[in-house]
């Protein structure tokens, strides 16, 4: 089966749908197939692969089985979205990425976090909208030893 062109998406997309299919399979008491998460990933995504399923299995969210499918390992009520940005080496999406994304590449879940991230993102910028020379204006001057 050709993987579909997906525009290569923020990491963190890619790593929550990834979990997303583990999760609804978990549900309904299944595993996953490598290539089922493989099919996750737009084919620019792929090079990505074994770092995604690294970390996932890193941070004790999916295991593999004896068969080599995946399944959850981490109960995911007991973990935050910010619990699991914090982990993750990337930066939270910006909005000039999420618009990149046409409206039906989107996940139903994903129209949920988009508008989070944009509030996000907005109130950071209100709050870091500071020059730097005002920041280093005002630190106190280097004590030197």
């Amino acid at each position: 089966m050709e993987t579909e062109e997906v525009y290569p998406r923020h990491p963190l997309l890619s790593l929550l749908d990834m979990l997303n299919l583990v999760y609804t399979h978990h549900l309904k008491g299944e595993s996953v197939s490598e290539q089922a998460l493989r099919n996750v990933l737009g084919r620019k995504e792929l090079p990505k692969w074994y770092t995604y399923i690294n970390y996932l299995q890193d941070s004790n969210l999916i295991t593999m089985t004896e068969d080599e499918d995946y399944v959850l390992k981490k109960d995911l009520s007991k973990m935050t979205l910010w619990d699991f940005y914090r982990t993750l080496p990337y930066p939270l999406p910006i909005k000039d990425e999420l618009d990149e994304m046409r409206l039906e590449d989107q996940k139903p879940w994903l129209s949920l976090l988009v508008d989070r991230f944009e509030h996000t993102e907005a109130y950071a910028k209100q709050q870091l909208d500071l020059p730097l020379n005002v920041i280093f204006t005002n630190a106190e001057p280097r004590k030197n030893p």
